[in-house]
């Protein structure tokens, strides 16, 4: 049924009963046939190149007995490998005008309009509409669709009217010779699903599992939940995600214990304010250094900018650049201190999460996802800590399903819970932990903070050493001057030891004994 070209699908919007309703009631078809879209779909079956298709037509008897409509009308199976195009006039070179008015018509493509909009998209929508309740439905598409927040209403309406038996992820998109498609380099999943409207549906389990090449291997690591357990990882955007069985236990019992949120309550992100092909257009951007720098992708380094390691330096005319804007848009945003993020990194990079702070007077491209200081509720630093920890990258790659990092996949981050103020026996907390951080002495540090790691919410004497360690890996990064881009994936070995203090304490936010974290490390540098 899916291998059936798109555009044939698209134009069957009426069903049998309705079509036998019009034709008895002329007022009915003379108010129809005036709508615009009836006039084109009517242009379309004139068009030699398109093969109008009505389903219900053409598989009666999937819909139909000799006593008119089945009580449970629709296909038993469906399965294919739909095509994975986007609809867009600039890469299909087409007017796709039309068809984007029947997909904004018909009910059923509804869960596809979230972001840019995709033919594997509508046939899972059409898909899941043909199907009869407790039919089954096996599809071919991109592993974006487990994950990727364009996707999420797809997952939401599978949620809804379905459960899943069993997926299988193939991440593996760089060596041709690995990827399930050699000649697409897109990371793939299989899933299968049933619709079923029973009381019990999601609550049944099923097996998913990411598999390191392009066969579906026994051993590969496996994770067993149900289908209303999916969004205990992200209860936003419904992330299916795609790790072992200890990664997923883990990870949601750190959430479930009530000492981490979601760091959706305290931040708000932003897209870099100068777009290079917007500004350029505009003549915004200058050919020389006669400009502002503008801050890129390449130039975000862990805790710090360095000069872009790749691609060509962009140049901004600020004064044109700021002129007519409104103060309190993100092109002023200039004016604040932020954090600044690597929107896109590869998933099989030293780190996923690579975060820096950006001084205020900076602008940055459209390839930097930034934090600015007035909007968020933690102090930067802080934030900065928390994103460069090995918690966050552990977490952040059980949902990824491509290289962006997007800002609901930072919003879904875990994050401490503080208390509002600081007691006085805080206070004495507090300035005996910095002493020791500023005296050399890391491992007391730990120590010290012990007795305020154990329930939440957590004192602000262990956010303050947390950016107290901060500043110190910024100050030696600082002093390492300019390195080669091979360098950069790793700290000073000066600044190490704050940062294994900065892993330790989040570690112990999470509730997470030694031995569980010492295990998360060495399943993370396995995902690599």
């Amino acid at each position: 049924a899916c291998g059936a070209h798109p555009l044939r699908i698209k134009s069957a919007y009426l069903s049998i009963p309705s079509v036998l309703e019009v034709l008895t009631k002329p007022r009915l078809f003379t108010r129809l046939i005036a709508e615009p879209l009836f006039r084109d779909s009517l242009q379309i079956t004139q068009r030699a190149d398109l093969s109008p298709f009505h389903w219900e037509l053409d598989f009666a008897e999937a819909f139909f007995d000799e006593n008119g409509r089945r009580t449970n009308p629709g296909f038993d199976a469906i399965i294919g490998n739909p095509p994975y195009d986007v609809l867009s006039e600039a890469e299909t070179g087409r007017d796709l005008s039309t068809l984007r008015a029947f997909i904004d018509y018909e009910p059923i493509y509804e869960p596809s309009l979230r972001g840019k909009n995709n033919l594997y998209k509508l046939f899972i929508c059409r898909s899941l509409h043909l199907l009869a309740e407790g039919g089954h439905m096996g599809l071919i598409t991109p592993m974006a669709v487990l994950g990727d927040d364009q996707a999420a209403d797809i997952r939401k309406q599978i949620l809804d009217i379905g459960y899943f038996t069993g997926i299988e992820a193939f991440p593996q998109k760089d060596n041709p010779n690995r990827r399930v498609f050699p000649e697409a380099k897109l990371s793939t999943a299989v899933f299968l699903l049933v619709k079923s409207k029973a009381n019990d549906a999601d609550s049944r389990r099923f097996i998913s599992r990411v598999h390191p090449g392009r066969e579906i291997e026994p051993g590969s690591p496996s994770l067993e939940l149900s289908t209303s357990e999916i969004p205990l990882y992200d209860p936003v955007n419904f992330t299916v995600v795609s790790c072992s069985q200890t990664d997923w236990d883990l990870a949601t019992r750190i959430m479930d214990t009530g000492r981490l949120v979601r760091l959706r309550q305290y931040t708000k992100f932003f897209q870099g304010e100068v777009n290079e092909t917007n500004e350029r257009t505009r003549g915004n951007l200058l050919d020389g250094p006669e400009g502002k720098l503008v801050t890129r992708g390449a130039s975000i380094c862990l805790y710090m900018l360095r000069p872009a390691s790749q691609g060509d330096d962009l140049w901004l005319n600020v004064e044109k650049f700021l002129r007519g804007k409104d103060e309190e848009t993100k092109a002023f945003h200039h004016r604040y201190d932020r954090i600044g993020l690597q929107e896109s990194c590869p998933q099989n990079n030293f780190r996923r999460v690579i975060a820096a702070f950006i001084p205020a007077g900076e602008y940055c491209n459209h390839k930097v996802n930034y934090l600015p200081e007035h909007t968020s509720q933690h102090p930067l630093k802080f934030v900065l800590g928390l994103l460069n920890s090995k918690l966050t990258d552990w977490y952040f790659r059980l949902g990824s399903t491509n290289a962006a990092v997007s800002h609901y996949q930072l919003y879904n981050l875990p994050c401490p819970v503080f208390a509002v103020g600081i007691e006085s026996s805080d206070q004495g907390l507090q300035k005996m932990a910095l002493r020791e951080l500023r005296n050399g002495d890391i491992n007391s540090v730990f120590e010290v903070l012990q007795p305020a790691l154990i329930n939440p919410p957590f004192s602000q004497a262990i956010r303050a050493v947390i950016i107290e360690a901060v500043n110190r890996i910024i100050s030696i990064e600082e002093n390492r001057g300019d390195i080669p881009r091979a360098a950069r994936s790793a700290l000073d070995p000066k600044a190490q030891p704050y940062q294994d203090l900065i892993d330790q304490l989040f570690y112990a936010m999470a509730g997470l004994t030694e031995e569980e974290s010492s295990q998360l490390e060495m399943r993370l540098a396995q995902m690599l």
